[in-house]
């Protein structure tokens, strides 16, 4: 409908950011990479920074996941720019992907800064789902700073929120977490 109306840009933008967000929600961050950069290079290319600040975010949480954290942190300076200040998303996602793109080096300050502004500008949005994917967020930043109270925090209101959502695949993110911190032999 969005090509035969002409609305190339409402197209690149909603494509990308829905197989994007499905695929790293699926555990695959090669393909959410595979379909957000091309959108977000079309964007870029047509001048629509509104749209393309939300996929940068996206992207610099793929390259995140993908073990590529210079490229991520470079994503996330894209998304920081081009986001307007009520743009809630995109600074939600350059400040969650930045915060788990520094926190292997740093696991300082900053990064866990960058992950609490991060938690509350989600709480102030109606997605759910976004809060619970921040807190994830900012619990696998806790973990790497040797913080396992704020992080088994998070992952608990995360699984909350995924299980009232029924977010499964949301859910199976959390799990896995959760038990992957756990020492052999412990529940």
């Amino acid at each position: 409908i969005a090509e035969r109306q002409g609305q190339r840009i409402v197209l690149w933008a909603s494509w990308g950011q829905n197989v994007g967000r499905t695929e790293l929600l699926a555990g695959d961050p090669e393909r959410a990479e595979r379909a957000l950069r091309p959108s977000y290079e079309a964007l870029r290319d047509a001048g629509s920074l509104a749209f393309s600040s939300t996929l940068a975010g996206q992207l610099a949480h793929a390259l995140v996941e993908l073990g590529r954290p210079d490229e991520a942190s470079a994503f996330a300076a894209v998304a920081r720019d081009a986001a307007g200040e009520a743009d809630v998303l995109s600074q939600v996602l350059w400040r969650s992907a930045l915060s788990r793109a520094l926190a292997p080096q740093t696991a300082g300050e900053r990064s866990r800064g960058l992950s609490d502004e991060a938690v509350r500008l989600a709480a102030t949005t109606e997605w759910p789902n976004v809060l619970a994917d921040t807190l994830l967020d900012r619990a696998r930043v806790a973990v790497l700073a040797g913080d396992d109270a704020v992080a088994d925090e998070d992952i608990a209101r995360a699984t909350v929120i995924y299980l009232a959502k029924s977010n499964a695949a949301g859910h199976a993110r959390a799990t896995a977490l959760a038990t992957g911190r756990r020492p052999e032999g412990h529940v």
